[in-house]
């Protein structure tokens, strides 16, 4: 409650800061993971791939995650519209990593292990 009482001094304000930042910070370790999966479909040639994962999160799957959340669960819904949009986001990025992966190793790429 420090941090977010440092700048809200209603005890009910402060209470819904702290449900929020600590539901953000519990995918924080994704987004870089999810960046990752972006930046090796770019440097594997792949831009359509890497353009796509840049506005899936924020833009096609963030969206439709706060009109259900805020349907299923109010305020408190919409608190876990991110984390919910970080893990269908991300699960998404895994698989075009992965079929990126079959492509190249198709293609007769060496793998890390052959290298």
């Amino acid at each position: 409650a420090g941090f977010v009482g440092a700048f809200v001094r209603e005890p009910e304000v402060v209470q819904l800061g702290v449900v929020m930042l600590s539901v953000s910070l519990i995918v924080c370790p994704l987004s870089g993971i999810y960046q990752m999966c972006t930046a090796f479909l770019q440097a594997t040639g792949n831009a359509s791939g890497a353009t796509l994962l840049s506005v899936l999160r924020q833009g096609i799957v963030f969206v439709p995650c706060l009109y259900i959340t805020n349907m299923l669960g109010g305020l408190y819904g919409l608190m876990y519209a991110g984390v919910i949009a970080d893990v269908a986001a991300l699960a998404l990025a895994l698989m075009f990593v992965y079929r990126q992966g079959r492509r190249l190793h198709g293609a007769g790429m060496p793998t890390p292990a052959a290298l």
